[in-house]
């Protein structure tokens, strides 16, 4: 198969599989709504030496399906979060097990790069919560917890608008971790000397 053929072949059936683990399913977005709360208490119920962190549940169907509470002991105000956990958690999820289903290597394999995806996708999306709690717990706030020094303020806010906020990180780190999984040196030496092969025809023609 030609690379542009294969590349083309790649693309579409990687669409055509995020595209149906997006689709409105009955129960999926709330299952996962509720597993992506149920961890997020589990691992952040307190966060800090006097952080506490409550997650709600909301509704599915708006924007915002769930919200973080957070607060202070001894401090009765506090600081809410709404956030989409689809965006946050299932759309980059999705997109790993499109690209690695999508790709043309050898069951075993893929079933490999399946497993170990799903694992540091899933790290990526914890990771990205507990730098949401971070930020928020270093704002002016009265339930502040931190104080860092202007270079790291604005350090964790660019972190913080890129890994959390920007909706194109929920896409480039599953591609990382798709590339990181699925494919070996010798595929992409293999991908190479088709480039270079291809190259050379079109050049003597």
């Amino acid at each position: 198969m030609l690379p542009l053929k294969a590349v083309v072949r790649f693309f579409l059936l990687a669409v055509g599989i995020y595209v149906l683990l997006i689709l409105p399913w009955p129960g999926v977005r709330e299952v996962y709504r509720d597993l992506y709360l149920w961890t997020g208490r589990a691992l952040f119920q307190y966060y800090g030496h006097a952080g506490l962190v409550n997650f709600k549940a909301g509704a599915i169907d708006l924007d915002k399906d769930a919200t973080i509470e957070m607060g202070r002991r001894g401090v009765r105000s506090g600081q809410a979060l709404q956030i989409n956990t689809g965006r946050l958690g299932y759309a980059p999820t999705a997109a790993l097990i499109a690209l690695v289903l999508a790709t043309p290597i050898p069951w075993l394999r893929r079933l490999c790069a399946f497993v170990c995806g799903l694992i540091l996708v899933n790290l990526f999306v914890i990771s990205r919560l507990w730098l949401a709690l971070l930020f928020s717990y270093c704002r002016p706030t009265p339930c502040r917890l931190y104080d860092p020094a202007p270079f790291w303020a604005k350090l964790l806010t660019g972190c913080y608008e890129f890994f959390f906020n920007a909706p194109t990180c929920s896409f480039l780190i599953p591609a990382f971790i798709w590339v990181l999984v699925s494919l070996r040196r010798e595929d992409f030496s293999r991908i190479l000397a088709r480039v270079r092969s291809l190259t050379d025809e079109t050049g003597t023609d």
